[in-house]
């Protein structure tokens, strides 16, 4: 009979998207002796993959049903001051650096809003740990600059509670609620840039080979950044000297709070500059 192992990364998403890579060297390691059933939130991130034999709801699974058990919540969270990859692989394999990066298997059959290329996607995190969310004040600027002194298209990405913008004319489109995890990876997949802070969007671009421009606050680039893949990155650091503040934190940090009640890392990102990077990021 053959052997089974269970999986376990309920969320949130960029976390599950991150442990796909643990599958596959699971997989590669056992050399396809074993089935991999994977306990997760969201399902979708495990889509086609050809190393899971099943997804299931955490409330549902049965422990004695495996010869293996790896549960990865709260994995990284116990550890924040390591890459959320290198606390996985050590949790699994017993060594950090190494590869288990992130991948997303296409969807054939996904379909896209027409929209004119070349063109740049941008997430405007609005969510419910603030630190990590940038403001209006920063994003308006950034995409004037955008529309202004370059040709391409602005596409807005994210969920339903995420920031969208209009007033910008028909070179800004707006896409958020619309599209599911699939949709997203094919129209990142496509763009010359994708632009945001550190979430679940910047995880879904990790798993392409557009170049990412990422914004960092209460959690260190250098711990939550695209690791082991060959595209250009570009991570930008708040400019304040409680930068990384989670590491601070007591653990496992599965809540936050701001130590200063002010969320001033978020407003600590010049957009002309930011800019600069972009131009930098896309032209090589």
């Amino acid at each position: 009979m053959t052997k089974k192992i269970l999986v376990i990364r309920s969320g949130a998403l960029g976390d599950v998207i991150l442990a796909t890579g643990i599958v596959r060297e699971l997989n590669k390691f056992q050399s396809g002796q074993y089935d991999i059933d994977v306990a997760t939130d969201y399902p979708e991130v495990f889509k086609n993959n050809p190393y899971v034999s099943s997804v299931i709801n955490k409330s549902s699974v049965n422990h004695s049903d495996y010869d293996q058990v790896i549960d990865l919540d709260l994995c990284y969270e116990m550890v924040p001051n390591q890459h959320v990859l290198d606390a996985y692989s050590k949790k699994v394999f017993g060594i950090a650096n190494f590869n288990v990066g992130p991948e997303l298997f296409a969807d054939e059959h996904v379909s896209l809003p027409k929209i004119d290329e070349p063109y740049i996607v941008i997430h405007m995190r609005n969510h419910f740990w603030p630190s990590r969310n940038l403001p209006q004040e920063f994003w308006v600027p950034l995409i004037s600059n955008i529309l202004a002194k370059t040709k391409y298209t602005v596409v807005q990405i994210g969920s339903g509670n995420d920031l969208a913008f209009g007033g910008f004319g028909d070179r800004i489109i707006n896409t958020i609620g619309k599209l599911g995890l699939h949709q997203s990876h094919a129209l990142i997949n496509k763009a010359q840039a994708f632009i945001g802070a550190d979430a679940g969007a910047l995880h879904i671009a990790a798993c392409t080979q557009t170049p990412i421009l990422a914004m960092y606050t209460s959690v260190r680039a250098e711990y939550r950044e695209p690791k082991y893949r060959t595209a250009a990155h570009i991570s930008i650091a708040s400019d304040i000297d409680c930068y990384g503040c989670v590491e601070k934190c007591p653990t496992p940090y599965s809540t936050y709070y701001c130590a200063r009640g002010d969320e001033e890392c978020t407003r600590r990102f010049d957009p002309d500059s930011v800019f600069q990077k972009l131009i930098e990021l896309v032209t090589g």
